[in-house]
């Protein structure tokens, strides 16, 4: 799915994952659906991460592949790991640990709380195509991340769904309206 990132402070690679067991409900087993953390000269395990089942926009969507290549910057000095997911989270890891920073469910939800049936028409295990695809980009100068919403198939419903947000890049709260 998605491209590696490489970090000279930890001399590792990063690369998100798929599923190894279609529609399989999180956890899935064997660095699936996740972002992998690898030491760049011998390819020797360094660490993973997995989006957890209660950061999908509907609980039955199980496939949530990680298809965004992961991206690194620097926030007041220290490093920080950026990855999205097909379930419409986005997540900040440290880069060392892959220990979860932060996290945010990206797509709109209606006033009380529920998804809107035109981002995921739900009814049982299907394909999630709602999410983060893309790479997310930032902007050191305003502390921004700006963060590409999408899917396929003409999957994204454009009267209630941002096709991007920009968010503070430690809270990931709004920076735009």
């Amino acid at each position: 799915w998605s491209s590696c990132s490489y970090s000279s402070d930890h001399d590792r690679i990063y690369i998100g994952t798929g599923n190894a067991i279609a529609d399989n409900p999180l956890p899935e087993p064997s660095y699936s659906n996740g972002c992998l953390s690898l030491d760049a000269a011998t390819g020797d395990f360094k660490g993973f991460f997995q989006p957890p089942a209660s950061s999908s926009y509907r609980p039955v969507d199980n496939d949530v592949d990680v298809p965004a290549g992961p991206m690194l910057f620097r926030r007041e000095g220290k490093l920080v790991l950026a990855i999205g997911s097909k379930n419409g989270s986005f997540f900040l890891l440290d880069p060392d640990t892959m220990a979860l920073k932060a996290e945010r469910q990206l797509l709109p939800y209606d006033s009380v709380g529920n998804p809107f049936p035109n981002i995921d028409p739900g009814g049982g295990v299907h394909e999630n195509m709602y999410g983060v695809f893309g790479t997310a980009s930032v902007h050191a100068g305003l502390k921004r991340l700006y963060i590409g919403l999408g899917g396929y198939s003409n999957a994204i419903d454009s009267t209630t769904t941002p096709f991007m947000r920009v968010v503070d890049w430690t809270s990931l709260a709004d920076a735009w309206a």
